[in-house]
């Protein structure tokens, strides 16, 4: 078809700005016994408008039409997490996490200086979500490694609108339990078995030549603070790892 090209008098503005603070500090109680804390904020502001005039022009348009959109959103983490060795050979950790986030989404058109009450809208959300986690790991004996946790997570997540129609008001709380084994079959074959409530994998690996560096990170299995979405999956993992060559997954 013919290209046309429509010409009107119009104005946009795009504005945003953000701001990203941490705050850490460490301190050492001995060699193996430390406390970590730390706190993020992250805020985030955007404004967007189109203003466009049709009055002078001949398509049969409306004369005015005007579009605003504002998305800000801030997010506050303090953590908290503690180390130390227990007996000599039983390393501890402990955790806590508290997140904080406020979002607000207003969006509005208007033509001929009357909002299409459809396209306007303007709601906010707020959610806390607070974790705590507790681990302990540590060898039976040279050939079997245990590592065990406990996590617990509540979150409260509330969203309105700006005339107080309420679109989501819901609140957990819930432990998720975990276990981790080890067993060396030799210098070569490893074999794991995590268990994450309410998931289990199973998981055999080989080591290579360049192998040898990598023997102190299998314990990757933890409670740790990430949220429960992750944690929904059920089933039987069984994943065959041959280093940097082949990866056998069946799930």
């Amino acid at each position: 078809g013919n290209d046309i090209a429509y010409m009107f008098d119009r104005e946009e503005l795009k504005e945003w700005e953000s701001a990203q603070i941490n705050f850490f500090s460490l301190y050492k109680f001995s060699e193996k016994t430390k406390i970590e804390a730390s706190y993020d904020i992250l805020r985030y502001q955007n404004f967007s408008n189109l203003d466009a005039n049709f009055s002078t022009t001949e398509y049969g348009l409306p004369d005015n039409l005007y579009t605003e959109k504002e998305s800000p959103f801030e997010i506050n983490v303090s953590k908290l997490v503690f180390e130390t060795e227990l007996f000599s050979k039983v390393n501890y950790t402990a955790g806590l996490k508290y997140v904080k986030s406020n979002f607000e989404n207003y969006n509005n058109v208007e033509i001929d200086q009357v909002p299409l009450a459809e396209f306007v809208n303007n709601s906010f959300l707020d959610e806390t979500l607070l974790a705590a986690y507790s681990q302990v790991n540590f060898d039976i004996n040279d050939n079997i490694k245990v590592q065990a946790g406990l996590r617990y997570e509540y979150t409260d997540t509330f969203v309105e609108s700006y005339d107080g129609e309420v679109f989501v008001d819901r609140e957990y709380g819930d432990f998720f339990p975990s276990l981790f084994l080890c067993y060396k079959i030799n210098y070569l074959i490893f074999c794991n078995i995590c268990h994450f409530f309410p998931q289990t994998k199973v998981k055999v690996f080989f080591l290579t030549s360049m192998g040898e560096n990598l023997k102190n990170r299998f314990l990757i299995c933890y409670p740790g603070l990430q949220p429960k979405c992750e944690q929904i999956s059920q089933g039987l993992r069984l994943k065959y790892e041959l280093i940097e060559l082949l990866v056998f997954l069946i799930q």
